[in-house]
């Protein structure tokens, strides 16, 4: 931030982002390790994978998102952009969706509804199969849960905001 000039909450959004990067990777590392144990022992077959959001293209949504929301401050950011980081399950038989969602809701803290995509509508014509079926859930890590080597985890909690997008998922006190 540049002393007397006006202050611009997307770059100080951006700053605190970057000095907590490491955080939201070991956030999403940890989730991903649970949920690929836990599918595993159901006999779930799929491949888990996590990120951090990537800094560019959370500028890119920032910028987006600005032009409609007007940001005022950084914790406004926070609010707004539940996917800083994302975890995935790639299922090799879909059918097996709503039992990943069970999972989830008993490994995590599940905050409102999942919400389902395409969503209706918007499904394409004469086709079985659309090309991409998925279920967001916004879930947090369980503070209680974290092992002794994950706990430095609750020192680090910012915002009570923090939120995995599992599709995704933070550490919540």
């Amino acid at each position: 931030m540049k002393h007397g000039g006006p202050v611009n909450p997307i770059d100080d959004f951006l700053a605190r982002y970057l000095k907590e990067f490491d955080y939201y990777i070991q956030v999403g590392r940890i989730a991903a390790a649970r949920l690929e144990a836990t599918i595993g022992e159901a006999g779930i077959r799929g491949i888990v994978t996590y990120r951090a959001k990537a800094p560019s293209r959370l500028r890119d949504k920032c910028n987006q998102r600005n032009k409609k929301k007007i940001y005022s401050s950084p914790d406004q950011i926070y609010s707004d952009i539940a996917d800083l980081v994302g975890v995935r399950v790639a299922l090799y038989f879909p059918g097996e969706r709503d039992q990943v969602s069970g999972i989830i809701a008993r490994l995590f803290d599940v905050e409102g509804p999942p919400k389902e995509f395409p969503r209706d509508g918007n499904q394409r014509a004469g086709k079985r199969f659309s090309g991409y079926a998925a279920t967001h859930h916004r879930v947090y890590l369980r503070t209680a849960d974290l092992t002794e080597s994950e706990s430095a985890l609750r020192e680090c909690t910012y915002r009570d905001t923090d939120c995995l997008s599992a599709y995704a998922c933070l550490v919540r006190s």
